[in-house]
């Protein structure tokens, strides 16, 4: 006797999910997004859609929380719906990936998923060489859909060495200087702006135009503990 995995309820609600290669601007996945809507606008048994892009600091991935018509207003199920669009959004978004779950599902291979495969081991990179593989296979058998990974060794890296010996001599907390770089590039909220009942974080962070260049690290001045000012490069090795 076959058997499976039991079909969800239909729960009139669903995610879609997309990610672009590491490195897109938030414009680019703005109109991938933009895409992504029509098709989701143009779909009969869709009543709303609520897009986001860029969650997380993610700006290369779109997420889209859909609602259905209720069950008796409309002729296909929740099902239908969501293996139709998942051979329409890839289409939409040729350079990305597309992911589309129910309530509950993976949002692209997430912890939720129906099957889970953890791999381990001592080497990333040998570890994406079994993930690949992994993927490639379990891609070319039927019923297998939303296949992902959680392994990402693409994303840009930057790594800073601080010379504590001189930091320390200097008066400069060692703190101090990673709370700036995280400040710069990753940003912090500092105020809140309130406009019509609604709240906006303000967050301050640097240009991106100084963010996508390393050598504005060296750009950076600290206070020292005396009231000095000490540029970035006397601090690093």
């Amino acid at each position: 006797m076959e058997t499976g995995f039991t079909t969800g309820a239909d729960e009139s609600r669903f995610r879609v999910r997309f990610e672009l290669p590491v490195g897109t601007s938030i414009q680019r996945t703005n109109e991938n997004m933009r895409r992504v809507e029509e098709v989701l606008f143009n779909t009969e048994e869709i009543q709303s859609v609520m897009a986001i892009t860029g969650l997380g600091g993610g700006v290369h991935q779109g997420l889209a929380f859909i609602q259905m018509k209720r069950p008796h207003e409309r002729a296909a199920s929740q099902d239908e719906v969501i293996s139709r669009l998942r051979e329409q959004l890839p289409e939409v978004v040729p350079e990305g990936r597309v992911f589309v779950s129910a309530p509950g599902g993976p949002v692209g291979g997430g912890p939720s998923a129906d099957l889970v495969f953890v791999v381990q081991g001592p080497d990333l990179h040998r570890l994406q060489e079994i993930t690949d593989s992994m993927l490639a296979e379990m891609e070319e058998v039927e019923g297998f859909v939303g296949v992902d990974s959680d392994l990402r060794l693409d994303k840009p890296e930057l790594l800073v060495s601080i010379n504590r010996d001189l930091a320390d001599d200097m008066g400069v907390d060692v703190s101090a200087i990673a709370e700036n770089f995280n400040i710069m590039f990753g940003g912090q909220d500092v105020a809140t702006y309130k406009d019509g009942g609604r709240r906006y974080d303000v967050r301050l962070r640097a240009h991106p135009s100084a963010r996508e260049d390393p050598d504005q690290l060296f750009e950076i001045a600290l206070r020292t503990a005396g009231g000095d000012m000490v540029r970035t490069p006397n601090l690093l090795q």
